[in-house]
């Protein structure tokens, strides 16, 4: 087994000798390797991509962003499972590890969706590059313009938003300033009133 663990003081960390513990690898590397059997992540777009890609049943972890979306997305499709870390005892993780492992729908399917993507007529940069050359030679190279180059100057720069808030700030502070004088006032005003009683 091997980890990446970006945040932690490796040598602090203490593991069986089947365990290889790094800062940093290449993950698109380790995936594409024929003996990589399961892929445990937090369900970001760029490791479901790599995992699709190579083949690889995951196991994930999502803790923000699209990262619930995307293991879902990965659970329906058969090649993953979700698991909550912070509410799943060592012994259900462990489990659902030798579930994945042991269950060929999982592999399987995750081997039919990396051979579908694999399959594509083009690769995505060359679709790319297909669509600039085609859109340059219909002569459309406008809409590749981006429309922020045509704004005027004080859209481009937000000026009238920030006219807006700087005179919503300057009304804000006038109206504390002579509630602060009037209470001041106020309190002045009681007080000579004592003295002279």
């Amino acid at each position: 087994m091997i980890f990446s663990l970006k945040f932690a003081d490796i040598s602090k960390i203490t593991v069986s000798d089947n365990i290889k513990l790094l800062p940093w690898l290449p993950q698109n590397d380790i995936l594409g390797h024929p003996k990589t059997r399961l892929f445990i992540a937090h369900a970001g777009i760029n490791g479901m991509l790599e995992s699709t890609y190579h083949g690889v049943p995951m196991i994930c972890s999502p803790f923000f962003g699209d990262q619930p979306h995307n293991a879902q997305a990965a659970k329906r499709a058969g090649f993953a499972e979700v698991v909550d870390l912070e509410a799943t005892s060592t012994e259900e993780f462990v489990n659902l590890i030798q579930k994945v492992l042991t269950d060929p729908s999982y592999r399987e399917k995750a081997k039919r969706i990396s051979k579908s993507v694999q399959l594509l007529p083009r690769s995505p940069v060359k679709e790319a590059a297909d669509w600039v050359e085609y859109t340059q030679a219909q002569g459309g190279l406008q809409y590749l313009r981006p429309r922020g180059l045509d704004l005027p100057l004080y859209k481009l720069f937000l000026l009238d938003v920030w006219s807006v808030v700087l005179l919503v700030s300057v009304v804000v502070l006038l109206v504390i300033i002579i509630m602060f004088t009037s209470v001041i006032r106020c309190l002045s005003g009681s007080s000579r009133k004592e003295k002279v009683n």
